[in-house]
Parts: structure tokens; sequence; C-alpha cells
């Protein structure tokens, strides 16, 4: 069914690339998302498995090494690699991250063959999904991410998750896609099909479209974000590392002296200049017993996130709740860790690859039901920054906490001010909008922010800023979200309804065959 030659069929795949990279931020073009899975569907459909496996790899290898180019100024900031190997490092990454694309582009033929040209989109879109699902990378963007900038056209995800939205997405750029293609006269159905959809998913979506007042006498949260720098994060020197710890101090008592007293303090992850130890005789212990104090003197619960000494003397990132009037402040120790960047695949195994690049950390991951937080008088989940993207561990931990918000600290210094912060932003915010819950969102550089159920940025700081963002949640819960309750119940559902339709078409070419 190839109309192009092969050229012609890698130009047109690297141009679905390009596009649904452009609908990523910072460019944030997002209406080209709705274009770029027919585009490449199209494009990499040809008889050869292994064209169709290169030009699928081509896809994906070039989508993610635009969106995720940040990679390269992280391995240079974290590792210390000069300029060339950083971009080794991306390639590799891009290539990997591909595969995705590549599983997609072997199996695409074999799936039109067996669902038929009726059920082909369907089925397609399924396949989609399942490898963005399925198939590990590091930032797991979906066709649907890009719809984060008209937050309601994301609200039916509230019914079934994130993955609902991208299957529609999806659908819609096969169906457009195969009635500009495909002129006969059996294809034009796909327009009345698309309209139907399209009609269908926005009166969804504005049924479910509510505002959000936000009361006068709600919890009040001071958001600290004191633009640490990587050259205070590197470097050997104790006092120049102390500069941005001292700076969250600084910033927070301007704050409370300046305005309304907060019912709640949040600093960002990686606060403390040094891992938080108990006992005395290191530089740890002592900057432990500073903000020990700090906490005391303050007098209301201050949620700070910093490196910790754990009993095993193993290193973890955790998040450290300080009450008013207990002894030691709560501990949560992240569970979800970076790979390569947190943590080493296989070190356990082989521990000299935990040292075979500078700048890479092996830390100890937390075990165990995500453990609740106070935000003032509300019960919060915490977060540790990459933890917020990963919908079903979110939404395990709002069930099991009954936390009314997600709280998330981040510290995203290592990956530039340019592209990163919002990609990191946009992948959060969608955890608000499945569970219908408050995000709160404490950096070190930014974004900073308040994002309502509804995925509206209530508020916001620029990437880069010294500042504080005073917030007001609500005293009351938000209402569940299906969701949020049940999960992908609609999903299965849907996927079960295709395989029953596939199952009845080839009984009845069986049926027709004897």
């Amino acid at each position: 069914m190839t109309l192009i030659g092969t050229a012609g069929q890698a130009l047109a795949t690297v141009a679905a690339a390009v596009a649904f990279a452009a609908a990523i931020p910072p460019v944030g073009v997002w209406p080209l998302t709705l274009a770029a899975p027919g585009l490449a569907l199209w494009a990499i459909d040809c008889d050869r498995r292994w064209r169709r496996f290169g030009l699928g790899l081509l896809f994906g290898s070039v989508h993610m090494a635009l969106t995720q180019h940040w990679i390269g100024h992280a391995m240079q900031n974290l590792g210390g690699l000069p300029s060339w190997a950083a971009v080794l490092v991306l390639l590799g990454h891009a290539l990997v991250s591909g595969l995705p694309w590549a599983l997609i582009g072997v199996l695409s033929r074999p799936v039109r063959a067996v669902s038929g040209p009726a059920l082909a989109p369907l089925a397609l879109s399924v396949l989609w999904v399942a490898a963005e699902r399925h198939v590990p990378v590091l930032f797991p963007y979906t066709a649907a991410s890009p719809l984060h900038a008209v937050a309601w056209l994301l609200w039916p995800a509230s019914l079934g998750g994130i993955p609902v939205a991208s299957f529609v997405v999806v659908l819609c750029s096969l169906l457009t896609a195969d009635a500009i293609i495909h002129r006969r006269e059996p294809q034009r159905s796909r327009l009345g099909a698309l309209a139907t959809l399209v009609v269908v998913w926005l009166g969804v979506g504005l049924l479910l479209r509510h505002d959000v007042t936000l009361p006068p006498d709600g919890v009040r949260v001071l958001l600290v974000q004191p633009a640490v720098t990587v050259a205070e994060k590197t470097t050997s020197d104790p006092q120049r590392r102390m500069a941005a710890h001292f700076r969250a101090e600084t910033l927070t008592l301007t704050a409370i002296e300046s305005g309304p007293r907060p019912d709640a303090v949040v600093w960002p992850e990686g606060s403390l200049a040094f891992p938080y130890v108990a006992g005395s005789g290191t530089l740890g212990a002592e900057v432990s017993r500073r903000a020990d104090r700090f906490a005391r003197g303050l007098g209301l619960p201050l949620l700070a996130g910093t490196l910790r000494v754990a009993d095993s003397g193993a290193i973890r990132n955790a998040l450290l709740d300080y009450r008013p009037l207990a002894a030691a402040p709560v501990v949560y120790d992240k569970q979800r860790l970076v790979p390569f960047g947190e943590r080493v695949p296989l070190a356990d195994t082989f521990p000299s690859l935990a040292t075979l690049v500078s700048g890479m950390s092996h830390y100890e991951p937390g075990t165990g039901t995500p453990r609740p937080v106070s935000l003032g008088h509300l019960v919060a989940l915490p977060t540790i920054c990459y933890e917020a993207i990963d919908g079903a561990f979110v939404r395990e931990g709002l069930l099991a906490t009954n936390a009314s918000v997600i709280l998330n600290v981040t510290n995203d210094v290592w990956f530039g001010d340019w592209a990163e912060p919002e990609q990191h932003f946009m992948l959060q915010k969608e955890r608000a909008i499945e569970n219908g819950v408050w995000l709160v969102r404490a950096t070190n550089t930014g974004v900073t922010a308040l994002v309502a159920p509804n995925g509206q940025v209530v508020a916001r700081t620029d990437v880069g800023a010294m500042t504080t963002l005073r917030i007001t949640l609500p005293r009351e819960p938000s209402p569940s979200t299906f969701y949020r309750r049940h999960g992908a119940l609609l999903s299965w559902l849907g996927l079960a309804a295709l395989l029953a339709a596939l199952a009845w078409r080839h009984r009845a070419r069986w049926s027709l065959a004897r």
C-alpha cells in the first residue's frame, strides 16, 4: 500500500517525528499531536518487516532526540562529560527510547491484516497506546500529553486515565490520515466516524469541565524556590554549597514577616546541602541540626526535600515532614528512582557500575506504602520529582493514604532552564486531572506551581527565579474521579470490546469460507 519510495517514507517519518516533538513544550504547538501519529503510521507502512522496524525506530529516535535534547546537558552537569560524549549519550538514549515505535512499525502491518479496514484504526490506536504505556522510557510522553495546554480537552481522562485520551488522539489522527490519503468512496465514511468521535469527546469534556474557586479562608501554603545552581550543587566548598540552604531560610522568614502567616511551608527536593543524618561530628550532622532548629523556630509545619543517611548506611532521597512539637520529622523515602541519575541498573550485582561515570548516584529506594504528610490541615501524598509522572503509582498512593492533595518536590537544575522543566511540569499536571485532586509543586529552579483538579494552573513561577509562591487550598477534598476509584477499567472494557469484534469478524469470515 506504500504510495511513496523509501526516501519519501524516510522524509515523511522524520516530518512526523518533528511534528510530534513540536507539539510538546517548550515549542508547544499542541494541534500537531493530532497529525503526527497518523502521518507516522502511514509513512512506515510497507511490506518489508525490517524496513518498518527501521522507519519506526527513525520516528522514535528523532522524536526523542528533539524533545529530550536536555539529556546531553544533564550528562555534562551530572557526569562532567565533554560535549562530544554527551552528544553520544543523547543519541544512544534516543535510539533506545525509539524502540517502542520500532515495535509499532513491526506490528502495524500484521495488525492491519488481522483487523481489516474497518477495525484497523481502532487496533492500531490500541497498539500505539500499548507501546506508550508498557515499554519503559525515561519520560513517558503520550500522544495526549500536549493537550495539557487546553486542559479541559484532557478532562475525559478522569474517566479512564491518560491512555484513554491518547487512544482518542491517535484514532482521530488515523481517521483523518485515512480520509485524506485514501479517496475511495468507502473511506469517506471515516470522516463521519471522525466527526462523531470529536463531538463525543468534546461533549464529555464540556460535561465534566468545572471551574474551581478558592475560598479566602482556605489552607495557606508557602512554596519556596531558592534558585539553586549547578555550581552550588557540585562545589566542594561547604559554604558555597550552603548558599541555597541559606536563601531558603531567608526567603521563608521574609515571606512570613511580610504577609499572612502560612499554615505550612514547603522547601523543594535537595534543599539541605548535605545528607540529613542524626548524631554529631560531621558536617552533615551540623547541617541537619541547623534544619531541625530552624523548623522548631518556625512553629509551623515545614516540609523539606533532602538526601538522608538511612539506618542501613545507604543514601535515600527523602522528604522531611517537620511538625510542631514533634521530637523528630516524619520521613518519606522516594520509591521510584530515576534510572542512572539516582539508581544504576544492575549495580547491586556489579557494584563497579555505580562508579563507572562520575556524577551517577546509586541510592536506596524507599519501600512499603507511601506515608502521608501534613500540609497544614490537609493530608497530602508525598512524591519526589520523577514519582509524580507515574500514573499508577500516584493513584495507588492516593487510595492508600486517602490524601486530597498531591505534594511534589522537585529539583530540575541539572537539565537546563528551557525544555525539561516545562515538560516535567506537563507530565505531572496529568495526575491532577486523572485523579481530580490538587497538585502542589515546589521546585528548586521552577516550575513551582499550584494546579487545580481541572488542570487549570492557578499560580506558577518562572523558571530560574529566586522567589516564593503563596497559595491557598480549600479545606474540603475535591470529588473523586471514576479513574481514581476504578483505575483503567474503561480501558480494559474497551480492549475487550475490540477483541470481541475481531473474533466476530474472523468467525464470520470462517463461516463464509466454509
